[in-house]
């Protein structure tokens, strides 16, 4: 289910979390908010563990594992919530274990 995301704040029915870092896009997956944080609020020059996911009371549940390691590797929307499958910069579409945030697949696209 897509979450409505304003400024640093989430919120779905019954419930809101807000992070020191702007979400993009947020979902709620088998009862985990996962959020793709904004890549401008990350050092530039390094690898962006930017997709997450918190419990509904907001601890940290996991990072997604990266396609590959660089400064380009930042996840940048989510194509689908079941399976999990999100864009990455770096031109492959990813899918993760929405248990673990391992990286069930990659397909690169460009």
């Amino acid at each position: 289910m897509k979450l409505a995301c304003n400024g640093n704040i989430v919120t779905w029915g019954g419930g809101e979390l807000t992070f020191s870092i702007r979400p993009a896009e947020a979902i709620l997956v088998d009862g985990k908010v996962i959020v793709i944080h904004d890549r401008r609020a990350y050092p530039m020059e390094s690898p962006c563990q930017n997709l997450i996911a918190y419990s509904m009371t907001g601890e940290l549940q996991w990072k997604a594992e990266l396609p590959l390691s660089g400064p380009a590797t930042a996840y940048v929307s989510f194509i689908n919530e079941s399976p999990l499958k999100a864009y990455n910069f770096a031109g492959f579409v990813c899918t993760i274990d929405p248990g673990t945030g391992g990286l069930l697949e990659s397909v690169f696209t460009k």
